[in-house]
């Protein structure tokens, strides 16, 4: 399904349309220039995927960022605790930490940036396996790109591969420096699930999260049944 923006502004609206809910930032940024886009497919060496071709030629990044509302009598959130019981509602809310966040930066920002310092740290350890492969920690760092800010300690990131359109994408933890404890997937793929979980960040970890996930098939949205299955309790109706 196309149409992005349009998709995004909707669950907006779903969201407002909760009573107890309220949605704290809503930004679109306009779209990525061509001169962008060919540095990206120059960085890439192949053509951008179709997918990440049409979201940033509709918006080069976007934020949306909502929570319980903020004055919601603490009464009132223990019932919902209860109601929708697969995430928990805390009050006050911590920005750095949200309940739900879609952190999508400018293709500048995540790709074309030369360095991510948050994710190439000094270590001692010079060798890490993703995959079935060994590799040179530092190198494979190196073509890490975080592009969704969802918290500050954990994003997504884009995995650069040469000649490949279509980046893999991964979920960086432990404040950016864990990288193979996730399960893999691509960016059409990625956004399906943030419409499907409505950008909350603990869906996020219940999705990707998982011991070696490096070494897992490519995660793919399959079935209504997984659709249903991580549909927040509070969207179902």
């Amino acid at each position: 399904m196309a149409d992005y923006l349009k998709r995004f502004e909707l669950l907006k609206q779903e969201i407002e349309n909760r009573p107890y809910l309220e949605v704290v930032e809503f930004k679109i940024n306009p779209p990525a220039s061509g001169e962008v886009l060919k540095k990206v497919e120059d960085l890439l060496g192949a053509p951008l995927d179709k997918s990440l071709m049409q979201f940033y030629q509709e918006a080069n990044g976007l934020k949306l960022y909502w929570r319980i509302k903020s004055k919601l009598p603490e009464a009132e959130a223990e019932k919902l605790n209860e109601e929708f019981d697969d995430f928990t509602f805390e009050l006050p809310d911590d920005k750095d930490e949200p309940f739900a966040c879609i952190n999508l930066l400018p293709l500048e920002d995540s790709l074309l940036k030369k360095t991510w310092k948050e994710v190439e740290i000094e270590t001692d350890k010079k060798e890490f396996e993703f995959g079935k492969q060994t590799l040179n920690r530092l190198e494979f760092a190196k073509r890490l790109k975080p592009f969704d800010l969802f918290s500050m300690s954990a994003s997504m990131a884009f995995l650069i591969e040469q000649k490949k359109g279509n980046p893999r994408i991964l979920q960086l933890s432990d404040y950016f420096v864990t990288w193979n404890n996730s399960r893999i997937t691509d960016f059409a793929t990625y956004l399906e699930i943030l419409f499907v979980t409505r950008g909350i960040v603990e869906a996020r970890d219940a999705i990707f999260s998982e011991y070696r996930g490096d070494r897992k098939r490519a995660l793919r949205i399959n079935s209504k049944s997984w659709v249903t299955r991580h549909t927040p309790k509070m969207f179902r109706s």
